[in-house]
């Protein structure tokens, strides 16, 4: 009976770390896939509106992501940063 009760709890951790490793590929995935899509539309108003630079937050179920882009301040080159006023 303990034999079948380790294995019960052995199985059952083995089946939680495989979801959990699904999930992370699942997450990284999606986490790219955001990333392309705010790259791709950023770029491209700032190409278009000569902008310098900017900072880009977006929330998607509860998590929070910023991304930055180009230079705060053009003398002296200063990139975009998360501390950026």
């Amino acid at each position: 009976m303990k034999f079948l009760r380790k294995m019960t709890y052995a199985a059952t951790i083995f089946c939680v770390l495989c979801v959990a490793s699904v999930a992370s590929r699942a997450a990284d995935k999606n986490q790219d896939r955001v990333r392309n899509i705010v790259d791709s539309a950023t770029r491209a108003v700032m190409v278009k509106d000569h902008i310098p630079g900017m900072a880009v937050g977006i929330t998607i179920a509860d998590n929070t992501r910023v991304f930055n882009y180009g230079l705060a301040s053009r003398e002296p080159r200063k990139p975009v940063t998360d501390d950026t006023p």
